[in-house]
């Protein structure tokens, strides 16, 4: 298996080796040959342009002392004249580049292969197999990543389960401390009040003056036996352990979410 995965390797690092062996081959030689003509070029353009300057010549010495040509004529010397003098520094360096043609070859195959080397310095090579999976790997994936949304599913009910418990635990406490007979005196004498509402709601209702039933003549007063109002509910026996069991439920969720639960797919509490 490892015999056949580096002769693939190797095989696809040879194809790439050549091609790029060849592309840094032609463009090489398209710049020699190029750099070689460039002499040639500015060779012709100076020819060119000794020939127009010569017609120049000749046309301004035909033209005489006629004030309407010389002007004309001896701009276009001029023109000619600079641009042969462009040529010929252009011809110069032409000539200055052919000469040092083959150095400037040796230059660019030199900067190849630094580059070259520092490319295979830096490269790190991948020789695991990436072509022959066993074909087990498949449905065990498949199986892994149903376990895992299986125990995303899990640890999502347990979080709300948790969140629900604690809440509920909030809830029991607040109750606890709510103190229901503190100012008890104020619910005795709201009741006190509802008699007395009650009392004239029945007479209306059997078209009566409250105040000619004898029995609503009589003061009446509801009795309530003295309370303690600091007196708290009675706290359940159970309550406090269903509390730690419930603290040590979550401490043993956070210790198994950091390996059950798949890493970057938290489930939202």
């Amino acid at each position: 298996m490892a015999a056949t995965t580096i002769r693939g390797h190797r095989r696809q690092h040879l194809v790439v080796f050549m091609a790029g062996l060849l592309g840094i081959v032609s463009v090489l030689s398209f710049l020699y040959f190029s750099r070689a003509q460039i002499a040639e070029t500015a060779q012709a353009r100076v020819h060119a342009d000794s020939l127009s300057l010569a017609q120049a010549l000749s046309q301004q010495q035909a033209a005489g002392s006629d004030l309407t040509k010389t002007a004309a004529t001896t701009q276009r010397v001029t023109d000619a004249t600079r641009t042969l003098q462009q040529h010929l520094d252009d011809v110069a360096y032409a000539q200055t580049v052919q000469r040092i043609n083959n150095a400037i070859v040796l230059l660019n195959i030199g900067l190849v292969l630094a580059a070259m080397t520092l490319g295979f310095v830096y490269k790190r090579e991948d020789l695991t197999d990436t072509h022959g999976e066993h074909g087990s790997l498949r449905p065990l994936r498949a199986r892994l990543q149903a376990l895992e949304r299986e125990a995303l599913g899990h640890a999502r009910a347990a979080r709300n389960s948790m969140s629900g418990a604690a809440a509920e635990a909030g809830r029991i406490n607040h109750l606890l401390e709510s103190h229901p007979v503190r100012e008890w005196q104020g619910k005795q004498d709201r009741l006190q009040s509802v008699i007395l509402q009650f009392r004239g709601e029945n007479a209306r209702l059997r078209g009566l003056d409250p105040a000619s039933v004898i029995a609503f003549a009589q003061p009446s007063r509801v009795v309530f036996p003295e309370v303690n109002e600091d007196e708290e509910l009675r706290r359940p026996t159970e309550l406090n352990q269903l509390l730690r069991e419930l603290s040590e439920v979550e401490a043993e969720f956070v210790r198994v979410a950091a390996f059950a639960i798949p890493a970057g797919a938290q489930p939202s509490k």
